[in-house]
């Protein structure tokens, strides 16, 4: 006669990501992969009494290395929950889903809190040390050797699985910050909906490598992150001022950030990845090429002579160039200073609006200057109300002087003896960068919208939107569309719709008018060079949907 033991705790804990055959194990219970995930098997489940301690959650530990031009899996170490580790016999298994999944397995030998997988590990298993920016998921298999357990949202069962998912590596933007001694800092930008808080990000590990912009030769340098957030970004700082990075030519800085990443029974990512291009001191990070000195000094036409006359010579005060468009162009200069961007603007915004923007100043007079100011319109495109003294910039060889919020002029100037001083005739190439943008009112005057329909089938119909925009910098979106102008109204009753990509906002008393904007980090914001065209609702109408109604 068998005797039914009884255990402490759950023997059995399964840790599934989207995308793996774990999850069609966890919604159907379907095992068609239980086999490599466990050795579970139809044939375990069955109803069966039974007072288990449940496990109640996993953590990863993972430890990025720069390794062959890329981030990669150099060590990762799986810990059960504290009050219950893992237990003799119990067969531990793990698969990173990416371009080429890899599974890993061990069997604990003893009683122990946690159990690793080291690089040899790793290297054996995939062939080479997991690539990260690729792993889109993890998944985690803990088998025990009891034959009785319980999951209460799954009922008894025999053989038990209890369900958790885990994202596998975020990639976001970075911006490099300088100093007249070498590179200060790199800064992350996560939105909100990155799933790591600040108190997680806070004082995480930091792996940060230097590079050529092939991403070879690597210089790696360990700091810790510090954190702040406006509750929609979070931006991830850290000092690299020890490191002693001076960079002669453009480089690549490269940023890994390490986060206990705990699945019960979700998980965010473990590990963020970021890149930021980091240029020479002196020189413009966008068009090193640009001449920052005039070759026909006495040709009036020539957009690059410091003496044009738009550049009054004027000693006595502070003058003001035309031509001020936007937020980057200077409202104003300080006497004897002429003042060159880029133009048109070949910079890069993210999707969050956070950009970095290099110019030139340059030393009109026949005589050293020993400071200089530039004012800058910050209520402009592509600052939109930015306040720069509120920690929502980062400053490269430049300070800032004033800043009036009322108006929103905001003056700056060399922040160093090195940038404040420019010999008769000399220049320099300084940055900001902007790291919590406001997001601005929708413009209707800086985009245009059209919206269609997509029939797939009679029970299967989608509305598409296009959004195009001559504005160079980002702006965001907004149009009431009537759906009844692409499909007949009748249709829309008792068919619900489906909403994506999209904030959809019914207008009162219409029935079939919605408000749509795109959501934020996803499609919110539209250039010209970034138009959109994505499907944003769709629904099951059956036949007589099109127009003419009854037609």
């Amino acid at each position: 006669m068998s005797e039914t033991r009884r255990p402490t705790r759950s023997r059995a804990a399964l840790v599934g990501a989207a995308g793996l055959g774990l999850l069609g194990l966890l919604g159907s219970l379907t095992f068609s992969s239980a086999a490599a995930l466990g050795g579970l098997a139809t044939e375990d489940l069955g109803a069966a009494d039974g007072d288990p301690h449940l496990l109640d959650d996993v953590t990863l530990a993972w430890t990025p290395e720069w390794t062959d031009g890329a981030w990669r899996l150099a060590d990762l170490t799986v810990t059960a929950d504290a009050d219950r580790g893992f237990h003799t016999g119990d067969i531990v298994e793990v698969t990173l889903a990416g371009d080429a999944d890899c599974e890993l397995a061990t069997q604990v030998t003893g009683a122990e809190a946690d159990v690793r997988f080291d690089r040899a590990t790793l290297a054996d298993a995939c062939g080479a040390l997991p690539a990260l920016a690729v792993t889109t998921a993890v998944a985690v298999a803990v088998t025990g050797t009891d034959d009785v357990t319980e999951v209460t949202d799954l009922g008894p069962l025999r053989g038990s699985v209890a369900g958790f998912t885990g994202d596998g590596v975020l990639t976001t933007d970075a911006t490099v910050t300088s100093a007249d001694d070498g590179i200060s800092a790199v800064v992350a930008v996560l939105p909100a909906d990155a799933g790591l808080s600040a108190a997680d990000l806070d004082g995480a590990t930091v792996t940060a490598v230097l590079t050529d912009e092939d991403g070879a030769d690597p210089t790696t340098y360990a700091t810790t992150a510090s954190v702040t957030s406006d509750g929609e970004l979070t931006s991830v700082s850290a000092d690299l001022s020890g490191a002693g990075w001076v960079v002669d030519e453009p480089s690549l800085v490269h940023l890994a950030v390490s986060v206990p990443q705990v699945l019960a029974p979700t998980g965010a990512a473990g590990v963020v990845l970021a890149e930021a291009t980091a240029s020479p001191e002196g020189t413009d990070p966008v068009d090193p090429t640009e001449p920052t000195s005039p070759t026909d000094p006495v040709d009036p036409t020539d957009p690059t002579d410091p003496v044009d006359p738009t550049v009054p010579t004027d000693p006595k005060g502070p003058t003001v160039p035309t031509g001020t468009t936007d937020g980057l162009d200077a409202v104003a200069v300080s006497a004897g200073i002429a003042y060159s961007r880029p133009m048109p603007w070949t910079g890069e915004q993210t999707n969050n609006l956070t950009f970095c923007h290099s110019f030139t100043v340059t030393n009109t007079t026949g005589a050293a200057l020993e400071d200089w100011t530039v004012t800058f319109d910050t209520d402009l495109a592509p600052m939109w109300g930015l306040n720069p003294t509120a920690g929502t910039v980062s400053l490269s060889n430049i300070a800032t002087r004033s800043f009036d919020a009322s108006t929103g002029l905001w003056v700056v100037g060399g922040s160093n003896e090195w940038a404040k001083r420019i010999e008769a005739g000399g220049s320099r190439t300084v940055q900001f960068c902007a790291t919590s943008v406001p997001t601005p009112a929708a413009n209707p005057d800086l985009f245009d919208v059209a919206v269609r329909v997509v029939a797939h089938n009679d029970w299967y119909v989608t509305f598409e939107v296009t959004v195009t925009s001559e504005s160079q910098y980002y702006v965001p979106w907004k149009e009431e569309v009537d759906l009844a102008q692409l499909v007949c109204g009748t249709s829309l009753t008792n068919h619900p719709l489906s909403f994506q990509q999209v904030t959809a906002t019914p207008v009162a008393g219409s029935g079939t008018s919605y408000v749509i904007e795109g959501t934020r980090g996803n499609t919110q914001l539209v250039s010209v060079n970034h138009p959109r065209t994505f499907t944003f609702a769709s629904y099951s109408p059956g036949a007589g949907w099109q127009l003419p109604c009854g037609g």
